[in-house]
């Protein structure tokens, strides 16, 4: 075939992997890769095998195309994810460091080793360590709205994790100047409205009340009570939370059947 009906044929898998009508992108795939044996035309065989359902041929066209590109980085990442759905944590995150090896700009391998240590291995450390550097290496605070899409990609990415984290490990003060940096850049991006983030002053209401920051607390509780318009009981509702654990998650026996 040329490189014409290539190109057309590749479109034709990736549309049939898109309804999920796999056996027919997957004869496609095949034609192609007995014609054209290159590693992008393996990773896509062995990708359409994995979401199949099919992990062993996945892993077997993965290797293929390493032996052409050992430095292919999409393979890694897939053999990432079928470590993660054998719950080989491990390996898995063997495969996304490999992965971040050759490009450390690796948007999908960074949020899978992120996602890996915060909800697979529950790791808040490295969940921390990863999160901090992906902030630290992309600016992911700077005010520049021509750049704001990129960055905002990023910090939207890895913000849940780094609060959940920050509060797992009571690393209360880092996760008050988290979400505060946060909203500075909500309110950038958004005008203003300020409306926009409820949840995350009910948050750091509650993380001011358990650091004993009276200032602070007494500023937060002005804010929910005037803008959100939070009732007294409400606002007892929130100290009971912090009291019990329930930063990030509500209690709903701690309040008023009115209060939401």
């Amino acid at each position: 075939m040329d490189k014409k009906e290539r190109k057309t044929k590749i479109a034709e898998a990736r549309h049939y992997r898109q309804f999920a009508q796999y056996a027919e992108a997957l004869a496609l795939l095949h034609q192609i890769t007995a014609e054209y044996p290159e590693a992008q035309y393996y990773y896509l065989l062995a990708a359409t095998y994995y979401e199949s359902g099919k992990a062993e041929a996945a892993w077997q066209y993965s290797d293929e195309a390493l032996k052409i590109n050992p430095a292919y980085k999409e393979v890694y990442w897939l053999k990432a994810k079928i470590y993660e759905n054998q719950k080989q944590y491990k390996l898995a995150e063997q495969m996304y460091l490999r992965a971040l090896e050759i490009d450390m700009d690796y948007f999908e391998a960074r949020i899978g080793l992120i996602d890996l240590y915060c909800k697979k291995q529950k790791d808040g450390e490295k969940t921390i360590q990863q999160c901090e550097f992906v902030i630290s290496r992309y600016n992911s605070f700077a005010f520049n709205k021509e750049e704001m899409k990129e960055k905002f990609k990023w910090l939207g990415a890895v913000y849940i994790e780094l609060k959940e984290s920050y509060i797992h490990c009571k690393r209360y003060k880092d996760a008050i100047r988290l979400i505060n940096r946060y909203k500075e850049v909500m309110n950038f991006i958004d005008d203003g409205d300020e409306y926009t983030l409820v949840s995350e002053d009910r948050h750091l209401y509650k993380l001011y009340y358990i650091i004993g920051n009276k200032e602070m607390l007494e500023q937060q509780q002005k804010l929910l009570q005037e803008h959100y318009k939070f009732s007294t009981t409400k606002i007892i509702g929130l100290q009971k939370d912090a009291v019990q654990g329930y930063i990030l998650e509500t209690n709903w026996d701690n309040y008023h059947k009115d209060d939401f």
